[in-house]
């Protein structure tokens, strides 16, 4: 398998409730299949406490997958980058902690999209949103961009973009994932597109992004792959959905069937 699909999981031991996403994963994974051969990775890092890195370690044993630890020193990002450099997979899918899978042949469908030699990257949610009004280095509104959870491409494609940069901050992490210098500016400039690829299997283009019913958007219906951020936009009252639909989509909303929030 060495030539085919390395999907890694990351979990994080810092993370409060590690234990709840570590379980909300496997259960998605299981109950889903992925709909294509690869090989499942388990990324350890952030384990301050010997007890819990064992009580994960045993949470995991029962599934037939690889298992790695990385330092905790360059968030989400550089952790991804630390295991790509020891395996030998041509394409990666990647997936944070809180992430969960929502339906059968999830792989198949970023996978077979991905295969489309007019693409460079594909993910399960993407965003228009810009933090150029209180960051520097980021694009004016709208700033599409995938987002870096359960996202999909060339493992060297992915090494080339991220070689020689510093993810010791936060700030850091949001330049390489919507900056002017993001991983998704980088598979532009090498004439390649980025898509979502929505629940039904469907590439969308960057400028049907904001009617994907993918990302804060409606009842995200058509989300193939979940995390924090869209479960916490499920959760949220109307009005706190109304403006985490605006951060991310602007305008586009408007006069959209989309933008009904019941």
């Amino acid at each position: 398998m060495e030539d085919g699909i390395a999907v890694a999981y990351l979990l994080r031991g810092k993370d409060t409730n590690w234990q709840d996403c570590c379980n909300r994963f496997l259960y998605s994974y299981q109950q889903y299949a992925a709909g294509c051969d690869h090989e499942l990775h388990i990324i350890i890092k952030g384990f301050e406490c010997p007890e819990d890195e064992l009580r994960a370690r045993q949470i995991i044993a029962p599934l037939e997958c690889h298992v790695s630890s990385v330092a905790d020193d360059a968030f989400d990002i550089g952790a991804y980058r630390e295991w790509s450099k020891g395996i030998k997979n041509t394409v990666i899918c990647l997936m944070n902690t809180g992430s969960e899978i929502l339906a059968d042949h999830w792989l198949q469908k970023l996978h077979g999209n991905f295969l489309d030699p007019s693409v460079g990257m594909v993910g399960a949610t993407g965003s228009f949103e810009s933090l150029g009004s209180r960051l520097k280095g980021f694009p004016a509104y709208p700033n599409p961009h995938i987002r870096t959870n359960a996202f999909l491409l060339a493992r060297e494609q992915y090494l080339e973009a991220s070689e020689g940069r510093s993810f010791k901050t936060k700030e850091d992490a949001f330049r390489f994932e919507s900056g002017n210098t993001s991983l998704t500016q980088f598979v532009k400039r090498a004439g390649l597109e980025a898509r979502v690829v929505g629940r039904n299997g469907r590439a969308y283009r960057e400028k049907t992004w904001p009617v994907s019913n993918t990302f804060r958007q409606g009842r995200q219906h058509n989300l193939l792959v979940g995390d924090r951020q869209t479960r916490g936009y499920a959760s949220s009252p109307w009005h706190r959905k109304k403006y985490l639909a605006s951060a991310a989509w602007g305008s586009t909303l408007r006069n959209s069937s989309l933008y009904r929030w019941g």
